[in-house]
């Protein structure tokens, strides 16, 4: 769900940085300090958050998630 999550983030053009960041974070951490779950949290909350993301796609209506956005 998270995958679909982050597709679906890209279409609509949502920045997707932050969302790097904190893997990178992650990732470097957990290589720094081999692994341990407590660094690896950061990672979980972003995971869910693209998850719902995802889910929302798949199992909402397609009007149901709709957010106009608006322009400068």
């Amino acid at each position: 769900l998270a995958v679909l999550g982050l597709v679906d983030l890209r279409r609509r053009r949502v920045p997707l940085v932050p969302f790097a960041v904190i893997l990178l974070e992650v990732a470097v951490v957990a290589a720094a300090i081999f692994g341990q779950t407590r660094y690896r949290d950061p990672l979980d909350v972003v995971l869910v958050i693209l998850g719902a993301v995802g889910f929302d796609r798949l199992f909402l209506p397609r009007g149901a998630h709709a957010v106009t956005r608006r322009g400068p």
